[in-house]
């Protein structure tokens, strides 16, 4: 039943097994063992005479694990950790074969001599390679060639390219080469009746359509060989003669014709492929067709490939989309959530036989029908998979931990992806309940407030009023059509009651003008920033204005331009629904005030504050929220994060990351000299100290950025403590 099951498998391991016993059999004793290694030595022995390794590269899908010492590797089994080959250009390695029993005395080695002669007479192979298909192995010295069959140590071929073999005669028109089929043509073939004239045309043929051979390809040498000759042709076979430069490449075998009448053609396929670890370059072949009764083609063809390194793909995540059973875009404890994940290949080489698995955290569950492993097939650079599956969490969850784990066929370029949920939940809070007696009609005394966190207690004041001071607070938490922005609400509700005591801003309708979630839509961005606007009516020459943004940002994918997201917007049309970055910029410089000071709790990647995309499909781009504007003395942007990051949210504080510090910040954190003064530089420190650890403790990457002339200027001044 295992043996049907994995045939190949098992057929590998025992080529394996039959090379360690071969080898093990010609050595006089395990004396050398110590000093060198040796075919079947144990991955110790290597490193006790190499040392440790420059690099171990394992590739699971060819059973390969290549240690590289310098320009010198070692080839082992990934099985076994056994050795199977080398490459020793520059003869560092104290790799050692010692004939064994079977040697002769004979002056010449030849087609049936046993290896251990070609080792008494040419002595270690600076470069051994093992080919599982063929059961053969391939002992290089310098630009010649031995094949060696693995199961009865026997010379199959050769290759005297270099003129240094101690071989018997040749074996075929020129120089001697290897058989494409692997074996020596036959001995006998019917004598013609007239004279065979064979002649040949090669294509090349290679499957990524890219002209070159790449790491790990399989390509095709295509010869049509044609009988010109009045006579036939008996046992007709390919013979391809491999470079020095070659020694990357695997030459697969070509079925022999046993008979090409006059005027036929018939087409012969030799598989050629680059090893794993090809680097870039060419390889030349001379191609040549040989026939029993010595009417081969006269002039063999050279065929030149360029070799091309493996282009690594790079697997990742290029989207997710959730649809939870109450359909309001949160993730709730005990709440069916079903998700469609979009993987695509980001990196420039193609990744093979992908496949991809669900892992879950002690609080995460998959529905009993949901898939767990996907077989997602080939995928070419830029080309994607979606996979669904449903969960739920119990009510212990404050997070969702799922793990997606992809592979490829190599088993080098896979990659373990955290989806990024969160469980949404109401605030946890501890109330303080007095036992007392009822007072005289019999009501009791209310139970305390639940305690607040603290950038929300105890809000300080400032110095002193300033009444011509303005405040214009956005927070969008809901969108009609897209995923929440989580506490974005909370947050600008909070930043007005900071804009009221810590600010100075006097707390009425035209100084203060707070809009969250379902008021702050397209409409009222316009109206408020318009050029005759609701500011513009009211800022004057001694005015500080104070812009506070908190939710989701977008970038229009065509001119990469940044724009906030108004609680009616579509991320899909972000220029013609969202309100541009810039304008606001403008609009905002055109007005006569004294400052400005813009603080923005968003990104604008197309990402949620969770890591989501805004859209299917979507990808963080990298963008400027810089403007000309900027440039004046007055004006300060304290932004959330770089073109490139995400804003993220606090779950532990339940407020936006850049919020929660930034008004720690105000509150008095940020003054590094105790005067009760902070400035933009002080924040500025204070913000990029803070916010990227944290946002590292959350798996994520995050630093505010800071735009402005003048740093020194005073955003806050703070009262006596209280």
């Amino acid at each position: 039943m295992v043996e049907a099951r994995f045939p190949r498998r098992i057929s590998q391991l025992r080529l394996i097994s039959a090379l360690v016993a071969a080898v093990a059999a010609g050595r006089p004793g395990d004396v050398f063992a110590q000093a060198s290694f040796t075919l079947g030595s144990p991955a110790a022995d290597v490193r006790r005479t190499q040392g440790v390794p420059t690099v171990i590269e394992r590739l699971g899908s060819l059973g390969v694990e290549i240690w590289t010492f310098g320009a010198a590797s070692v080839r082992l089994s990934a099985d076994s950790l056994r050795v199977i080959g080398w490459e020793d250009a520059g003869r560092t390695l104290h790799a050692e074969i010692r004939p064994g029993p079977n040697a002769t005395s004979a002056l010449t080695f030849g087609a049936g001599s046993h290896q251990d002669d070609v080792v008494r007479l040419m002595g270690t192979p600076g470069a051994v390679r093992l080919d599982r298909s063929r059961g053969t192995m391939l002992w290089r010295y310098g630009q010649s060639a031995v094949t060696i069959g693995v199961a009865d140590q026997r010379v199959i071929a050769w290759i005297n390219a270099g003129g240094n073999l101690r071989v018997q005669g040749t074996r075929s028109v020129g120089t001697a080469t290897v058989s494409a089929s692997g074996t020596t043509a036959a001995a006998t073939a019917p004598k013609p009746n007239a004279p065979a004239t064979l002649d040949a045309a090669i294509t090349f043929r290679e499957p990524s359509g890219n002209g070159a051979l790449d790491g790990g390809e399989t390509a095709t040498v295509s010869v049509e060989v044609r009988n010109r000759g009045p006579g036939a042709a008996f046992d007709v076979r390919l013979t391809a003669t491999p470079d020095a430069a070659a020694a990357s490449l695997i030459i697969g075998r070509a079925p022999a014709l046993s008979r090409l009448d006059a005027g036929a053609t018939a087409r012969m396929d030799i598989p050629v492929s680059a090893a794993a670890d090809a680097s870039d370059g060419g390889a030349s072949l001379l191609i040549g067709v040989a026939e029993a009764n010595g009417f081969g083609m006269e002039t063999p063809r050279r065929l030149t490939i360029p070799v091309r390194a493996a282009r690594p793909p790079r697997l990742a995540l290029d989207g997710i989309r959730t649809d939870d059973q109450s359909h309001d875009g949160r993730i709730s404890a005990r709440e069916f959530v079903e998700v469609t994940a979009r993987v695509w290949n980001a990196g420039p080489g193609v990744a093979r036989d992908v496949k991809a698995s669900l892992g879950t955290g002690e609080d995460t569950f998959l529905v009993e029908e949901s898939a767990r492993q996907w077989t997602l097939g080939t995928l070419a650079p830029g080309e994607h998979r979606d996979l669904s599956f449903v969960f739920y969490t119990n009510t212990r969850a404050r997070d969702v931990r799922i793990v997606l784990g992809l592979t490829e066929a190599t088993g080098h370029f896979g990659a373990t992806l955290t989806l990024p949920f969160m469980v949404d939940r109401p605030v946890t809070q501890t109330l303080d309940v007095a036992v007392a007696a009822p007072s005289p009609d019999g009501v009791a005394p209310p139970a305390p407030a639940g305690l607040l966190d603290e950038v929300e207690r105890d809000i300080p004041r400032a110095a002193a009023a300033n009444p011509d001071a303005i405040a214009v607070v956005i927070g969008v938490e809901r969108y009609a059509s897209l995923p929440p922005a989580r506490f974005a609400a909370g947050d600008a509700q909070l930043f007005g009651r900071y804009a009221a005591a810590a600010l100075g801003v006097s707390d009425d309708r035209n100084h203060l003008y707070v809009r969250t979630d379902a008021d702050a839509t397209g409409n009222e961005f316009r109206k408020l920033f318009g050029d005759d606007g609701w500011l513009a009516r009211r800022v004057r020459p001694t005015t500080d204005l104070y812009v506070y943004f908190s939710g989701h940002g977008a970038p229009d994918v065509k001119t990469r331009a940044p724009f906030l997201l108004p609680t009616d917007a579509d991320a899909s049309y972000p220029r013609e629904t969202g309100y541009a970055l810039t304008q606001l910029y403008q609009q905002l410089a055109r007005l006569d005030v004294r400052t400005v000071t813009v603080f923005l709790d968003a990104c604008f990647t197309g990402t949620t504050r969770s890591s989501g995309t805004l859209f299917g499909g979507a990808r963080p781009i990298v963008i400027s929220v810089e403007h000309p504007a900027l440039l004046r003395d007055n004006f300060a942007v304290i932004a959330a994060s770089g073109g490139d990051e995400i804003a993220s949210d606090y779950p532990a504080k339940r407020h936006g990351l850049f919020t929660y510090f930034m008004l720690l910040g105000l509150r008095g954190a940020a003054d590094a000299d105790a005067d009760r003064v902070v400035t933009v530089a002080e924040l500025e420190r204070y913000l990029t100290n803070n916010v990227p650890r944290a946002a590292a403790s959350l798996d994520r990457e995050q630093t505010p950025l800071v735009t402005a002339r003048n740093k020194e200027r005073a955003i806050v001044r703070l009262g006596e403590p209280r």
